[in-house]
């Protein structure tokens, strides 16, 4: 089979959806010997090719980087409209296409990665977004010859928006780095005084009610508050302006990979008070590194975390102090979390998401 696989929405700088698409990529290239693939990129992801080996099955297509995630919401755009161009050129081939962001309304040999539909839950979070899910989006999936999700949870989303059969939705969880998997078997790390946050920092992510949060106990905790995350100057001046900013809370920005691991095995806690999530990979990341982690007890995040977090209501600000402080002076709890949260953490690798990838996509052939 011919496999066209859609990965222009890897930039110079790394999202949560490069991640995804980069390490199923990974993984793919090592475990499919019979299929032909052309993997489409933009020239700014060369960084990112340079340690894999593509074997012979294998052909690579740079092209110009104006569609990268790099350039913001012009390269979105740009990209969308590549992506429909790369539907009209390769009518002979399947195409994967690894987030939502990409779908093509004109090709009839489509798998689309639907990795969340919050637009749709609350115009407001993205309204710039709203009319793609609500009418281009609508004509791909019912188009598409399959549609992958993260989760059962998305499954459902999906289901609640868009009039399609069930059995055309796959769950391929998502997986963690190889990197996180070495910290499993670390499991003396010291803990400093820090509670950590990692995501973006957005509407969606509940970073003001996480602060507001912390405001509560900061007083009655030592430790202090490390936000991780891209964040629009304009959300960050309504943080400041809120004034939930403080000698006890730091926000840093762009952080790079080895930072934020570092800042995982460090950390006392991790907290995810998230509003919606379509899977939700930093808590798994923080199991992998001893973390012990609280997480909203709605979307996705039940599914994912299973009996290895501590839940809280992210619409209560107090509920969230109080799974803080639980987190934090429980040390049985917390022994408890840790013990768990490294066998969670084992449940998801990359491999897991590329043969299940795979597979369906075999099935689709017949």
């Amino acid at each position: 089979m011919r496999i066209l696989i859609n990965a222009t929405n890897i930039g110079e700088r790394l999202s949560g959806l490069s991640v995804y698409t980069l390490s199923l990529l990974r993984e793919i290239v090592k475990l499919d010997k019979n299929n032909e693939y052309l993997i489409i990129l933009n020239k700014s992801a060369i960084i990112h090719m340079m340690s894999i080996e593509f074997p012979s099955n294998f052909k690579v297509k740079y092209i110009s980087n104006i569609v990268s995630p790099d350039h913001g919401t012009k390269g979105h755009l740009l990209r969308l409209l590549y992506s429909n161009y790369l539907g009209l050129r390769y009518r002979k081939y399947l195409i994967f296409t690894t987030s939502q962001m990409e779908a093509i309304i004109f090709h009839p040999k489509q798998i689309i990665t639907v990795q969340d539909v919050i637009p749709l839950m609350d115009k407001n979070f993205q309204k710039k977004q709203y009319h793609y899910y609500k009418y281009i989006l609508n004509i791909a999936v019912r188009k598409a010859l399959a549609i992958f999700t993260p989760s059962e949870f998305t499954k459902k989303e999906v289901l609640k928006h868009y009039p399609l059969n069930p059995d055309k939705i796959h769950v391929t969880p998502l997986g963690i780095q190889g990197l996180f998997y070495e910290e499993i078997e670390k499991k003396n790390t010291v803990r400093e005084k820090y509670i950590l946050y990692v995501g973006r920092i957005a509407p969606t992510k509940n970073v003001f009610r996480l602060l507001d949060a912390y405001n509560l106990i900061k007083n009655k905790v030592q430790e202090e508050i490390v936000v991780v995350g891209s964040v629009s100057k304009e959300y960050l001046d309504s943080i400041k302006d809120k004034g939930l900013v403080s000698e006890k809370v730091t926000i840093k920005e762009n952080a790079k990979l080895s930072d934020i691991l570092s800042l995982y095995k460090k950390a006392a806690l991790f907290v995810f008070p998230t509003l919606y999530e379509g899977f939700g990979l930093p808590p798994i990341e923080a199991m992998a590194c001893g973390c012990p982690v609280v997480v909203s007890n709605t979307t996705s995040l039940p599914e994912v975390c299973g009996d290895a977090a501590i839940y809280v209501d992210p619409t209560d600000i107090k509920s969230i102090a109080d799974g803080i402080v639980k987190g934090l002076n429980d040390m049985k709890l917390r022994e408890d979390m840790i013990k768990k949260g490294f066998e969670r953490a084992k449940q998801f690798t990359w491999e897991k998401t590329a043969k299940t990838t795979i597979e369906i996509i075999k099935r689709l052939d017949k």
